[in-house]
């Protein structure tokens, strides 16, 4: 290496704040520069080779004032570097010192929340039963700290409030609950009465129908026997009277008896039952069939 190229380093410490580091940087600096445009080249076809070894000792160079550069930071890092482990070991006797501090006074604060979380739910169980209610639907974790007792151990105003103001929400979630309950039962009671009571009206009204219906057949049955007795037309103008008078169905429509008068040509001395299958065969074929009765009146 070119001696305009050694680094020279000069470290004088007068006192603790008064460090003097002095190099011949400039030098190096102006003869690196210097060699750099010395050496560069316009590369060509022919001296890459040339190029090539221009490269490798740049390299050189520059391993060599890296190795120079090196051994001053070592040797003036070493004091530096003996400061940084004692000061890394110091700290870390103090962090634990601190730490098991911190772990005792987590420790006593722990087993203190755990009497505070006793007490806590001592009082809410006393009040509960009371009251007769379920003191485990009470949440009270969100109350156990350090600030729920006072300095001498029993629970403080604001949390003995805070636990009464929660059982009052809880009644008050049992009291909505029952009226809702009750409600419904009242609901469903009424739906049943009512059920109920259209099923008797309409028994009550069908028997009822049934009834009146049975006695107008009644009635009718006794007015035909005496229009019988009577003349024919005093039986025709009786009949005639009981026809204007349809019998309810029981569906909102009614039933109309209809009774018809017509004159057959037959056999002198023909059986009744021989005209009456003749009527029935030619009404049948007019498209009647319900018939309930026919009666041959002069035969």
């Amino acid at each position: 290496m070119n001696e305009t190229m050694q680094l020279i380093v000069t470290y004088e410490a007068k006192t603790a704040d008064s460090q003097t580091l002095t190099t011949n940087f400039e030098e190096i600096k102006a003869e690196a520069q210097r060699q750099v445009e010395k050496y560069s080249i316009d590369v060509t076809e022919e001296n890459i080779p040339e190029a090539k070894r221009v490269m490798a000792n740049f390299n050189k160079v520059k391993a060599e004032i890296g190795e120079r550069y090196k051994f001053f930071i070592d040797k003036i890092s070493a004091p530096v570097n003996q400061l940084k482990a004692e000061k890394k070991e110091i700290e870390a006797i103090i962090t634990d010192g601190r730490q098991k501090i911190a772990d005792g006074v987590a420790n006593f604060e722990n087993a203190k929340l755990e009497v505070i979380a006793a007490r806590i739910a001592e009082y809410t169980k006393s009040l509960c039963d009371e009251k007769e209610l379920n003191f485990e639907r009470i949440n009270t974790s969100d109350l156990i700290k350090l600030s729920a007792v006072t300095p001498a151990g029993t629970l403080a105003k604001a949390t003995k409030d805070a636990i009464e103001l929660k059982i009052q929400a809880l009644e008050n979630e049992i009291l909505q609950a029952k009226l809702a309950e009750q409600e419904k039962a009242a609901r469903d009671a009424e739906i049943a009465a009512q059920a109920r009571r259209e099923v008797e009206e309409k028994a009550t009204k069908e028997k009822a129908e049934i009834l009146a219906r049975a006695e107008r057949e009644k009635q009718e049955a006794v007015e035909r026997a005496r229009a019988e007795q009577a003349s024919p037309q005093a039986f025709y103008d009786a009949q005639r009277e009981i026809l204007q008078k349809p019998r309810d169905a029981g569906d909102g429509k009614a039933i109309y008896t209809i009774r018809a008068e017509f004159e057959v040509k037959a056999p002198i001395n023909a059986p009744h039952d021989k005209l009456t299958a003749k009527i029935k065969e030619m009404l049948a074929a007019a498209g009647i069939t319900n018939l309930s009765k026919i009666e041959v009146l002069n035969a």
